[in-house]
């Protein structure tokens, strides 16, 4: 074991330039937990019926806006954002949802 290697789990993605989850230096590695919210993100977890929940599997969301946040271009660009993030729960960012 290597006290100065530290190995952690991360989510975010490119579309957003940002982290929801990240992780920090001084802080413990749990296995299968992230270990804090990505710097200026409120992120959330909710369950399939669009309910906050804690200590439970769900979807990663962010509640508010935050700085990275793409606006889209374009009208159709607009569109196919908003459906790809926002159709499931309107003003709340789902980033594991997809458009069709």
């Amino acid at each position: 074991m290597k006290r100065d290697v530290q190995l952690s789990s991360i989510s975010g993605g490119t579309d957003i330039l940002r982290l929801l989850g990240s992780a920090i230096p001084i802080g413990p590695v749990w296995r299968g937990e992230l270990q804090c919210r990505g710097l200026a993100m409120k992120v959330e977890v909710y369950d399939d019926e669009g309910r906050r929940v804690r200590g439970q599997k769900g979807e990663l969301v962010c509640t508010a806006p935050f700085p990275s946040m793409p606006i889209g271009s374009g009208t159709s660009r607009r569109r196919k954002y908003r459906d790809a993030y926002f159709r499931t729960l309107p003003g709340v960012w789902c980033h594991g949802t997809t458009s069709n």
